[in-house]
């Protein structure tokens, strides 16, 4: 008798055996079952992550400009998150936040953008209207979010000059790029 672990042990083929349909179905709809699952606890998890992100507003962007990469990994995989999973309004209320996140934490950000290609291109073709639209109307707000833009400019003006990957330079100036030519948008 060999003393083998099971997984060292001659496999048997399963083809040929009558059940083998029944087992392929019945994985099928397990996995179907657990697919539609897990997409409503993910639209959950974004509910939660969304309310964590309004709950903790301040406390969220103060890390961002001031706590170690420790510290702000989890948040700017949390913003990402929600902005990749955006609905209604939730854009405009993340994008402020993620601003944050590439003026102060800029390799971060861009390393999260760069494993989520589809949310980068996402975060170009929204970020001036979600960043420079004044939806109230109001003198301080339009000085509030020139700014904003001004800052973001002289960031990011920065960072294409510093010492970063090719691709996280070229994002830089791709960011550069649309901010210059954007200005704050208001609604009355």
């Amino acid at each position: 008798m060999s003393l083998k672990p099971f997984l060292f042990c001659k496999r048997r083929s399963l083809v040929g055996l009558p059940w083998r349909g029944f087992v392929f179905g019945s994985f099928l709809l397990s996995s179907l079952l657990f697919s539609g699952r897990c997409l409503a606890e993910s639209e959950s998890l974004t509910a939660v992550n969304f309310q964590w992100y309004l709950d903790n507003h301040q406390q969220i962007v103060e890390t961002i400009q001031d706590g170690q990469s420790a510290e702000v990994i989890p948040i700017v995989n949390t913003l990402g998150s929600i902005w990749q999973r955006k609905d209604g309004a939730v854009w405009v209320e993340v994008a402020p936040a993620i601003a944050q996140a590439l003026m102060h934490q800029n390799e971060l950000m861009l390393t999260w953008f760069i494993a989520h290609p589809t949310a980068w291109q996402e975060w170009q073709s929204n970020m001036t209207n979600a960043l420079f639209t004044n939806w109230d109307g109001s003198d301080q707000q339009t000085q509030q979010l020139e700014a904003l833009r001004q800052t973001m400019l002289d960031k990011l003006a920065k960072l294409t000059k510093s010492p970063t990957s090719e691709q996280q330079s070229a994002m830089n100036q791709t960011l550069h790029a649309l901010i210059s030519a954007s200005s704050v948008r208001v609604i009355d």
